[in-house]
């Protein structure tokens, strides 16, 4: 199954996992070019999937997921206010998980037990109270941002420790949400350019790390751009 430019806003579970989704068997799901905002849930504020070890893989790209929040409290729970994906195979690229946050102590972006997982072109950062991962587990296939290091990037064009140094969230497409960088920020052509080296039109772009391609006008300031870092789009 396939959920794609969707936006998710302001949804609550208060006794379940997943507070906008919860994929809760084996079947192979593909999330592209969707928004996860301001969600809550006793656990995985955002997104939670479960399924046997190395089930059929989740993939998430071109999405954001910020400001998501765990609200359980306790010492036991390993609380994730982002994505929970446990067992999974997990492909996560051109994405931005930020600001999520955990009221247990763990962590507030990623946390993904027995599966295996690849990412690439993606920013995790910016987590207050909570690591920006836990576990990790699999490898990074390059061109990465994690804030506090908790990811353990280890590829060649990783960076972390580095926050993506974003600016806020605005008025984007329509008005749905999405989390620029500064005009500074490291993700700024930070992705790798052969993935999609042409837009639509066939100019040349550099590509940006993470869920969004920004541009810079004359004045310094990010606003949103023709593609690159969502794989050529805007991310919706």
């Amino acid at each position: 199954s396939a959920i794609s430019r969707s936006v998710f806003r302001g949804n609550e579970a208060r006794i379940k996992h997943g507070g906008a989704l919860a994929l809760a068997n084996d079947a192979p799901v593909r999330i592209e070019r969707s928004i996860f905002v301001a969600n809550r849930a006793r656990n995985a504020g955002a997104i939670y999937a479960d399924g046997s070890i190395l089930a059929p893989g989740l993939v998430v790209t071109n999405a954001l997921i910020a400001d998501n929040e765990a609200i359980e409290d306790s010492s036991e729970l390993i609380g994730v206010g982002g994505l929970l994906s446990v067992g999974r195979t997990l492909l996560l690229s051109f994405s931005t998980i930020a600001r999520n946050r955990t009221h247990a102590p763990s962590a507030a972006g990623l946390y993904d037990p027995f599966s295996f997982t690849t990412i690439t072109h993606t920013a995790i950062t910016d987590h207050a109270n909570g690591n920006d991962c836990i576990n990790a587990s699999g490898s990074s296939a390059g061109f990465n941002l994690s804030s506090d290091g908790s990811c353990h990037f280890d590829h060649p064009d990783d960076l972390e420790p580095a926050s993506a140094v974003i600016s806020g969230f605005g008025a984007f497409l329509s008005e749905e949400l999405a989390a620029l960088p500064s005009f500074w920020s490291p993700v700024i052509d930070g992705g790798n350019p052969s993935a999609n080296p042409l837009d639509a039109g066939g100019t040349a772009i550099c590509i940006d790390a993470g869920g969004f391609e920004v541009a810079v006008d004359l004045l310094g300031n990010p606003r949103a751009g023709n593609g690159g870092g969502t794989g050529g789009h805007h991310l919706l």
